[in-house]
């Protein structure tokens, strides 16, 4: 149940020879693209340890393309790949099921292909959008809205058209209370708004804010029995799903971000992942979590920096795109906690 090609399993066969390897090949379909620049990157479903969906990378979005049937697929889209989203959604856009980005280009976008794109279902923001972009996410399919507090807390959103479709919020990062209803007003079907903040404070029980939504989630968040209850009884008409938490501290190299840091509930292995910060100096993550390491690429010193970390820190190790050496995986020999390691790109 695994998109793969023959020679993925030519190889698991060569290192497990006992082995009875199983799979199918999917019919596949190619595009073209440019060859200069990248457009982004592609991935297709997979499944995790716990059995769970997940993401899989599968290949830039460049030069010839070739996808596995009609399986729908995630996007990550660089400034250039927005630039050219016209051709994007022509050729593969009725199987993007979910779209992220951290950066739009400086130049004007039409972002109109957008409502074209049927199975859209996920956007996902880091970086604040054009005013134009998010017009066209009022008149598309997406469901599922994930933006970061720097998007949360921008201009652009605040003048936001109203957002029809949004049925579940995410907020990442760093946002200090529950959000004032007048803001969740650009979501009129809104039923679930989820809070993933490492600084998150509970506001008092006779300060809440008078949410609509049917669905409060700030199992992301640092919330105590006490607090999280209170919270749930000062709106009897919202689920609020929280985990009691204890906290542990990691420690990274004060000189540098090493990438960032990630954490998921370890009784909730097919849960989204909720961003905690930057991988910088001591880092407070719940006791319950497991933790995802992002390694940057853009710090030259990042990998020598896991030599630092402390062997029982870290479940899942993501070196996507990092130039990766024997050398510089020594240093993963002693990491008694580590579960993934995706070295791909």
């Amino acid at each position: 149940q695994t998109a793969v090609s023959e020679v993925d399993v030519d190889a698991v066969r060569n290192q497990l020879p006992g082995c009875d390897v199983q799979f199918s090949l999917p019919e596949e379909r190619t595009y073209r693209f440019s060859n200069t620049e990248s457009l982004g990157r592609v991935y297709v479903p997979s499944t995790n340890s716990a059995g769970g969906r997940a993401w899989a990378f599968w290949d830039d979005l460049s030069g010839a393309l070739t996808l596995p049937g009609n399986a729908p697929l995630r996007v990550e889209l660089s400034p250039t790949g927005w630039e050219q989203l016209a051709l994007i959604a022509e050729s593969i856009g009725p199987s993007i099921e979910s779209l992220s980005t951290d950066h739009f280009p400086a130049v004007a976008v039409d972002f109109s292909p957008l409502m074209s794109m049927e199975a859209l279902r996920h956007v996902e923001l880091l970086g604040a959008p054009p005013p134009a972009f998010l017009e066209s996410i009022a008149q598309s399919s997406t469901k599922d809205l994930d933006i970061s507090s720097a998007v949360w807390t921008s201009v652009a959103l605040a003048a936001a058209p109203i957002l029809p479709n949004i049925e579940q919020l995410t907020i990442s990062g760093s946002i200090a209370t529950l959000p004032a209803p007048e803001r969740l007003g650009i979501f009129p079907s809104l039923s679930t708004l989820a809070i993933h903040a490492q600084d998150f404070v509970m506001p008092a029980p006779d300060a809440v804010p008078a949410l609509t939504v049917t669905t409060l989630d700030l199992r992301g968040c640092r919330v105590s029995e006490e607090s999280g209850s209170a919270l749930a009884a000062a709106l009897p008409q919202t689920e609020v799903l929280f985990d009691p938490i204890t906290t542990r501290t990691l420690q990274f190299p004060d000189a540098l971000s090493v990438g960032s840091v990630w954490t998921r509930n370890a009784e909730s292995p097919s849960a989204p992942w909720s961003l905690i910060g930057n991988a910088r100096g001591t880092v407070t993550v719940p006791e319950s979590h497991v933790v995802r390491l992002d390694v940057s690429t853009q710090s030259p010193g990042s990998l020598a920096a896991l030599r630092s970390i402390d062997s029982t820190a870290i479940h899942t190790l993501n070196l996507t795109g990092a130039t990766v050496t024997d050398d510089s995986l020594q240093p993963l020999l002693r990491w008694t906690a580590l579960r993934d390691l995706d070295v791909s790109g």
